[in-house]
């Protein structure tokens, strides 16, 4: 009995705390009756040491006249201290009205600052947006095309723009103007090509009449291989013919993306329509895909105030060369005849005269410019 009574005390010993009473008595029982029945060594040491053992210490007593055990004679956890790294806990802290609203208010001015710099940046520096549609095949396919806008070299309210020069100022809004330059730009390049025919001619002298060559050729951008001087060229220029441009949709809402080919002065050449002049503070823009192209041949000459950008490069996806050049349309495809439907309108230079237009790239790079 006595050996069953304390098997069963140190299969309790791992779960709970035992008693003063109940170790003493547990102890008394088993030694003297381990040493009256002569067989001291029956009791085994390891159960001996462990009731030994200072590990199972005794509760502390009631005290008198109590009836139970108190908070105060209960053992307490130790409480954390910052030197033994133990968390420390905080009682919960109230937030004032004050505290409150000064923490809504930083979020909410934050929030503001944050949208209003997006909205500045996107509204006169630059924009990312996606073209859909097929009328700029094949400068840009017909979906998921992201180009890169332009909002900052071109300046649209005043519809002016400052070159490098400081006395080259276009009035790209005004016909009268920009046929004024033309014929001073042409004649300038005449005097050129003569005195350069006049140098390699052994002593011929030659007349203007013979110089039949428009200054600004028009190559298309299937012959132009894009550098960034070219783009850096477009960048410090006004709004010129060739260029790609996103402006609104004048009888809908909504944009689309076009290329200029046509400013104040410019001659189109309609087919059953006869001639239009493009009239100041308009121009003429056409898809590269005339055959599936909504533009100027549908609706005519639109506001240079729904201009939104200027198109400068594919940003994705990332297949051959993202840089969208000046110049003229692309080539069409091979095996499509060569009419309006499929090659555009054709439009003539203010200040032109009949004279031969550069189509294709010479061997000299000076010449090639566009």
């Amino acid at each position: 009995m006595a050996m069953v009574t304390t098997t069963a005390a140190i299969h309790c010993i791992g779960r709970q705390r035992l008693t003063s009473s109940t170790i003493r008595a547990v102890r008394s029982a088993s030694w003297h009756t381990t040493v009256r029945q002569g067989n001291s060594h029956s009791f085994p040491r390891a159960q001996l040491r462990l009731l030994r053992s200072p590990q199972v210490r005794p509760r502390r007593p009631y005290s008198s006249g109590s009836s139970g055990p108190s908070h105060s004679s209960m053992p307490q956890p130790p409480s954390p201290s910052p030197s033994s790294g133990g968390p420390i806990l905080s009682p919960p802290q109230s937030y004032s009205y004050e505290e409150i609203w000064d923490l809504y208010s930083s979020v909410f001015t934050r929030f503001v600052l944050a949208v209003g710099m997006v909205h500045c940046f996107t509204e006169y520096v630059a924009e990312i947006t996606l073209c859909e549609g097929p009328s700029m095949h094949p400068t840009l396919k017909p979906s998921g095309e992201i180009v890169l806008i332009d909002k900052f070299t071109l300046n649209r309210i005043h519809g002016r723009a400052r070159r490098r020069n400081d006395h080259d100022v276009a009035i790209i809004s005004q016909g009268e103007e920009r046929l004024k330059r033309a014929l001073q730009r042409q004649e300038a390049f005449e005097k050129q090509q003569l005195s350069a025919q006049n140098a390699s001619g052994n002593g011929k002298t030659k007349s203007l009449e013979l110089v039949d060559e428009w200054h600004e050729p028009r190559i298309s951008v299937s012959d132009i291989k894009p550098t960034w001087s070219m783009v850096w060229q477009a960048l410090t220029s006004p709004l010129s013919v060739g260029d790609v441009v996103v402006l609104e949709h004048p009888n809908r809402k909504g944009t689309v993306c076009k290329r200029v080919l046509g400013l104040p002065g410019d001659t189109v050449l309609r087919p059953r329509k006869g001639l239009l002049i493009v009239p100041d503070g308009h121009m003429w823009v056409e898809g590269d895909n005339p055959a599936n192209s909504s533009d100027s041949r549908t609706y005519g000459a639109v506001p240079m105030t729904l201009i939104q950008g200027r198109v400068l490069c594919r940003i994705w996806p990332l297949r051959g060369n993202a840089l969208l050049m000046r110049g003229a349309p692309p080539r069409p495809e091979e095996g499509r005849g060569r009419s309006a439907a499929t090659m555009g309108y054709t439009i003539l230079p203010a200040g032109y005269e009949g004279q031969h237009i550069v189509k294709t790239v010479k061997k000299n790079p000076a010449s090639t410019a566009t």
